[in-house]
């Protein structure tokens, strides 16, 4: 989809500096456009399936396979027993999270997914080791059109996550890492290996 034709912009960049400046502009308006529509189409349905167990290890390894890894080493550590209680859609939290990795990350050459139990809680971790979210930019990174792209994944993450409870931070260390941690509240996941024991 291309709200403005090619040509147009083609001609408008060949006519000098003095247009460049209006081509980004056009350029940025019609990706924002286009990632709004592409949103509306994905998340009509979001928040009105019933939320249920879900394999975490699969989600992954399907938010993986919708990803242009180019080189770059995803690392899938979750234990495959592990299920978590969440929205349908929580594919496209992961998914999210590995795009924004790949775009940002600049220097990235590995992205680590891994969980730990914390206390009653689980901290489902994806961790990469490119240039990181600077400090003075943490608090902003969740909320709508905050970003260098659309703006929209990491407020729908969040958004998606809240529904049954779950939360998501990022705590990575910048110019050496990003970490972003989903904390998922006691009841809201299982190890099925254990479920059998009890």
């Amino acid at each position: 989809m291309q709200l403005v034709p090619a040509d147009m912009l083609r001609f408008i960049e060949m006519k000098g500096k003095r247009f460049s400046h209006f081509v980004s502009k056009a350029r940025k308006t019609c990706e924002q456009i286009i990632a709004t529509i592409s949103f509306t189409r994905e998340y009509e349905d979001f928040g009105t399936a019933e939320s249920r167990w879900q394999n975490l290890r699969k989600i992954i390894e399907s938010a993986q396979e919708e990803v242009n890894a180019d080189g770059i080493t995803i690392i899938n550590d979750i234990p495959e027993d592990c299920e978590i209680y969440a929205d349908p859609v929580i594919r496209k939290v992961f998914t999210t999270l590995l795009e924004n990795a790949i775009r940002h990350g600049e220097t990235i050459t590995k992205i680590h997914c891994f969980c730990t139990k914390d206390e009653n809680q689980l901290i489902i971790t994806c961790q990469d080791d490119g240039v990181g979210v600077p400090d003075d930019e943490k608090r902003y990174i969740f909320g709508l059109r905050y970003g260098k792209h659309t703006g929209i994944g990491l407020f729908l993450a969040k958004e998606i996550l809240s529904i049954t409870g779950l939360s998501i931070r990022e705590c990575g260390e910048p110019g050496k890492e990003a970490r972003f941690e989903i904390i998922v509240p006691e009841n809201e996941y299982r190890f099925l290996s254990e479920s059998e024991k009890k």
